[in-house]
């Protein structure tokens, strides 16, 4: 679905602990285990991959185009509503 909304590839990494993996990274290039931070990229196993389909990314498409509208057309109202408290007419 992602692939889809954005129409990309999603590559699905073998590791899913990505903030620890990223802090390993940062230190391996800290202490130069690693020569540069474009390096990681070696590092890094992808699993899985995901290919947009053509045709849901273009409804998700029409259909954001349609939420930006409602909410550009309803943005007052929306502030409106978030600044009601509970139990006050």
């Amino acid at each position: 679905m992602t692939a889809d909304v954005f129409g990309y590839e999603v590559l699905l990494p073998q590791v899913f602990e990505g903030s620890g993996f990223g802090a390993a990274a940062l230190a391996m290039v800290a202490v130069g285990q690693l020569s540069h931070l474009e390096d990681v990229k070696s590092l890094i196993q992808v699993d899985d991959r995901y290919q947009p389909h053509p045709d849901l990314a273009q409804r998700y498409q029409q259909l954001f185009e349609l939420y930006d509208r409602l909410y550009h057309n309803n943005v007052h109202e929306l502030i409106t509503i978030a600044s009601k408290k509970p139990g006050i007419g």
